[in-house]
């Protein structure tokens, strides 16, 4: 299940859908960056982050994630955060955090 900008009627309620589907997950609230300033941004002014996309997928290794990404629109760096779980019992792994630099 991947939620995309284009499944919401505006931007306000796919934020609220993140960071509900986060708090439902048990993620802590650094991991909702949205709006919040890109500290390492070269652009002047320095951008924020942007919501993507959020939600599940399967890994080619059949392991399943759930992933919120945030992309910097004024350099295009993208941060992608990940969660392994098992459907069957339960499980969730670590957070971690993927960066792509342009």
């Amino acid at each position: 299940m991947q939620n995309v900008r284009k499944n919401f009627p505006g931007l306000k309620e796919m934020r609220e859908a993140v960071r509900q589907q986060l708090t439902e997950w048990g993620w802590p609230d650094k991991y909702y960056r949205d709006e919040l300033p890109h500290k390492a941004c070269p652009s002047v002014p320095k951008g924020a982050w942007k919501i993507m996309s959020y939600g599940e997928y399967e890994r080619a290794d059949y392991i399943f994630c759930r992933y919120v990404s945030y992309r910097c629109p004024k350099c295009g760096w993208m941060v992608q955060v990940n969660q392994p779980f098992s459907i069957s019992n339960n499980e969730v792994g670590e957070i971690t955090i993927l960066e792509v630099m342009p």
